[in-house]
Formats: C-alpha cells, sequence, structure tokens
C-alpha cells in the first residue's frame, strides 16, 4: 500500500479545517495553503473530490472557503483516503483468484487470503480513527485547549 500525495495532504487539510471546526465560518483555501505548504491550485482540487464524497462543503465570495460536511469524530481517515484515491488495497484491487493465476494451488490461495486479513486490518485500523483524534493531537502539539 503507498500512501499518496494526494491523500497525504488531504489528511493535513482536512485536520485543519477540524482544527476550526468551531470557528467562525468557512476557512480559506488561501490560509490552509499557506499554513500546511500545499500548493493551492492542488488544494483546490483535493477539496473539489472531497466535496463530491460529502466530506466537506464550501462557500463563494470574500467570506468564502470550506468546512467540515459532518463533525470531525464522524469522518475517519479511511473516508478520507478513499475519497481522494478510491478503495485501499494492499494488492492493487487485484482481487485473491487474479493473484492465484489459472493454477490455483494452494500455496497461492494461502497467500491470498493472508493479503486479504492484511487490507481488512489495515482498512480496520484507518477507519478507527477519526478527524477528531488527529486534530487533538495536532492541538496538543500547537498547545490548543480543546478540539
Amino acid at each position: 500500500m503507498l500512501v499518496t500525495k494526494r491523500a497525504e495532504y488531504g489528511i493535513k487539510a482536512m485536520v485543519y479545517l477540524a482544527l476550526n471546526y468551531q470557528g467562525a465560518g468557512p476557512v480559506p483555501a488561501k490560509s490552509i495553503a499557506a499554513t500546511e505548504g500545499i500548493p493551492r491550485v492542488y488544494l483546490e482540487q483535493l477539496f473539489n473530490r472531497l466535496k463530491r464524497k460529502g466530506l466537506v462543503m464550501s462557500a463563494r465570495g470574500p467570506m468564502g472557503g470550506y468546512r467540515l460536511s459532518e463533525r470531525p469524530e464522524d469522518t475517519s481517515i479511511l473516508d478520507i483516503i478513499e475519497a481522494l484515491d478510491g478503495r485501499l488495497s494492499v494488492r492493487g484491487g487485484v482481487s485473491r483468484e487474479e493473484c492465484a493465476g489459472k493454477s490455483g494451488s494452494a500455496s497461492e490461495y494461502a497467500a491470498g487470503d493472508m493479503w486479504e486479513d492484511v487490507e481488512r486490518d489495515i482498512r480496520a485500523f484507518l477507519g478507527g480513527i477519526s478527524l477528531r483524534d488527529l486534530a487533538r493531537k495536532a492541538a496538543g502539539r500547537k498547545g490548543m485547549l480543546t478540539v
């Protein structure tokens, strides 16, 4: 499994929004890009994907920007990764049967089962980490009071 730059940037941007969840309104993309070191044009592309998946909302105009569609505790890191990169897979989307090929030997199926277990465990781990969890860690490092 390779964590893409898209997922890495997307998680950083979403944590930034989670840190500002209780704020007065939408957060300008310019602020997020500058603080998180994400190219603004690229950030806008990420937010378009996240918006299509229902994870963020946007507001236009001089006071516009982005905000979370749901509470930070209701969005998992797996949700963000899959919104940006598609279904998480440790084998690049290849099924156990495809890995086994036409021979379908017992060892090939056993290895396929192992990779399915790995994928299930990674999905469960990332699905168990909420945006709020990461925002709390970030807030603790910045000396913020609460998230």
